[in-house]
């Protein structure tokens, strides 16, 4: 009987012992925030923000701008992103698997443009972005563009762009001087295009709409493109194993998708 005292004793303890690591378990989870965001505004220092209830768009932004000192009229809108930091970005590493197997079957003189894409996709950053607006007086209007947002997040906010970056079949990649009334072609011919009757380049706008603009002499007609854009010179791949054009398994179809989720340049 004392045997059995001892061994109840002994299972009561260990009984309380687990309450007790589940209670204190559940107060760290409650004690977690339901949301943090990572502010970056230009090239300040990073801000993080916590809420303890799940906010909607509008009311993130609207917090950050306080906390930054700003009005939403300080913030260039259409080069502002929102990404979402519970979703990891796993795009990349295929892109890049296919881009060196692109590299091994080129012809020879186009080997060097397919590694030095494969380097600066290697180099960059992405994210999982959000195509939503968050400009709230866009988002305070329209409860479906102003969704709930809850786990971790990454808000890059930009004030001012000057820059529009340029990548692909070109001579000199890179990121050049926005100018007014200057079409894609324009920003192409400056990083000195490999196939110079190219008659279609890709746009990413800063808000990460794709947009095919035509530029051959034939069919050129002026289409914007916006300041902190990304023009997308497709790569010649017409006898590649992998090329399957117009579909988005086509490489640069991939490459294209990947540039979408960049973190502001």
């Amino acid at each position: 009987m004392k045997l059995i005292r001892i061994l109840q004793s002994a299972l009561f303890a260990m009984l309380g012992l687990a309450s007790t690591m589940s209670w204190a378990a559940n107060a760290v989870t409650s004690s977690l925030p339901a949301t943090q965001v990572m502010v970056q505004l230009d090239n300040q220092p990073a801000l993080q923000l916590d809420f303890p209830i799940v906010p909607r768009a509008d009311q993130l932004v609207n917090k950050t701008l306080k906390q930054l000192k700003l009005s939403s009229l300080d913030i260039n809108w259409q080069s502002s992103a929102l990404f979402d930091e519970t979703q990891p970005q796993t795009l990349k590493q295929d892109v890049l698997m296919r881009l060196a197997n692109e590299e091994d079957f080129a012809a020879m003189e186009l080997k060097p443009f397919w590694r030095l894409l494969r380097k600066q996709i290697h180099t960059m950053r992405f994210g999982t972005r959000v195509f939503t607006p968050i400009d709230p007086d866009v988002t305070a209007i329209d409860s479906n563009k102003n969704p709930n947002l809850k786990g971790k997040w990454l808000l890059e906010l930009r004030t001012n762009e000057t820059q529009v970056y340029v990548f692909g079949a070109v001579y000199q990649s890179g990121k050049f001087d926005w100018q007014q009334r200057k079409d894609a072609k324009y920003y192409a011919a400056q990083a000195g295009l490999l196939t110079p009757t190219v008659s279609e380049l890709t746009v990413i706008q800063p808000d990460g709409v794709v947009e095919t603009h035509s530029v051959e002499y034939w069919n050129r007609h002026f289409q914007e493109v916006a300041p902190g854009a990304t023009i997308y010179v497709p790569m010649p791949n017409d006898h590649s194993l992998f090329n399957q054009s117009h579909t988005p398994y086509n490489t640069n179809s991939l490459v294209i998708e990947l540039l979408r989720n960049t973190y502001p340049l």
